[in-house]
Parts: structure tokens; C-alpha cells; sequence
């Protein structure tokens, strides 16, 4: 799919197996380019509950059928969600505009909040700006648009918070929890939500 001229996303069809049957056989669209273990439990993880599980026992051809129909329906999926970017891209995002989608995707700030929460939302909130104008969101086709501004709000959720731990290890640990599971997760589906709300009153 082409989100502008220079900004490709590529998916993949990943089937997985094992030799000695201790796991079912799994198909899914995917856009990880698996070349390892590493980048497999990345596309298994991001993938979850997602594509096709085939169990090693039962009526094979008949669940060889059914993964068929489910993958076409993943497909389907894919040309709505390239739809989508083509809304997104069309969307140019005015300061006032490109103000209320970031501030809608922050925690409000209450009334007895301390000066270190408020300095920290507006420091995420400046982030989120100084993402949507770098380079990787300046790509022709997609500069100044919505979909540059979720590509902003992504980037800031599976890089750029801040995650406690005892070591860089356990803070990478919980960075990567969030960002399948926890509260980038959400972050992510909250603004890829926004963003469709947005570009469908425009």
C-alpha cells in the first residue's frame, strides 16, 4: 500500500509452524518482515488473536477452507485500511486543528493537579508537535495531512514514553508490554479512532 509517493507499508503473509506439533500451524497478515526469532515473537505479539489457527488433528481440509475465508476477509480488511489513509491524506491539519487532536489524545489535567503533571503533559504535548513536522512525517504526500499527525501520535506511543524499571532491560520490558497490551496500545487505537472521526467531518 502507498501512503504517499515515498511512504510504502508493505504486508506480509506469515505462516508459522513447528516441527514437533507443540504449536498450532498460524497464518496472518502481517507488516513485521520476519527474518528471525526476534522479529517472528514481534509479528506473533503484534499479531494476536489475529489470522488463522490450524489445530494438528480434526478435519484438516475442511479448517484449510475456513482459513481460506478468514484470510480473505484479512484482505479486505487491508484495502478498507488503505482507504482509510487515502482520507487521512487528504486532510490538511491547521494549527487550531492539528491543537485539538493532540490535546483530545492526552489525559485531562485537573483542577489540583501539580506543576510536574502539568509540565509533563505539555512536554508530551510538544513532542507530539515536533513529531508531526520532522522528517520521517514530511514525506511527499503525507506532510501537513492527519495521517501525518497519527504517524506523530504512533511514534510517541511505542517510542518516546517514559517507562519505569530497575534496569534498561526491565524498562524495555515494560515499554514493549504497553505497546501489545497496555496503555500505548490503547493510545494508538484511541488516535487511529480520532483520526477516522476527524477525517469523516471533512
Amino acid at each position: 500500500m502507498k501512503a504517499g509517493r515515498n511512504d510504502t507499508i508493505q504486508p506480509y503473509l506469515l505462516v508459522y509452524n513447528t516441527f514437533d506439533a507443540s504449536s498450532c500451524l498460524r497464518a496472518l497478515l502481517t507488516s513485521v518482515r520476519v527474518v528471525c526469532q526476534n522479529t517472528l515473537n514481534l509479528a506473533l505479539g503484534a499479531g494476536r488473536g489475529e489470522g488463522v489457527t490450524i489445530r494438528h488433528r480434526g478435519d484438516l481440509q475442511a479448517r484449510v477452507v475456513e482459513a481460506r475465508t478468514t484470510l480473505g476477509l484479512v484482505h479486505e480488511r487491508l484495502k478498507k485500511f488503505g482507504n482509510e489513509i487515502e482520507m487521512m491524506r487528504s486532510v490538511p491539519m491547521t494549527s487550531s486543528r492539528l491543537d485539538r487532536y493532540f490535546d483530545g489524545l492526552l489525559p485531562s489535567i485537573p483542577e489540583n493537579a501539580t506543576p510536574r503533571e502539568r509540565n509533563n503533559r505539555l512536554k508530551a504535548f510538544e513532542t507530539l508537535h515536533g513529531n508531526f513536522s520532522n522528517d520521517l512525517n514530511s514525506l511527499p504526500g503525507m506532510a501537513g495531512s492527519l495521517w501525518a499527525a497519527l504517524n506523530a501520535a504512533t511514534e510517541f506511543a511505542d517510542h518516546q514514553r517514559r517507562f519505569r524499571g530497575a534496569s534498561d532491560l526491565a524498562r524495555s520490558e515494560s515499554r514493549l508490554d504497553s505497546v501489545w497490551f497496555g496503555s500505548s496500545h490503547e493510545f494508538k487505537q484511541r488516535a487511529y479512532g480520532d483520526a477516522l472521526a476527524l477525517a469523516s467531518v471533512n
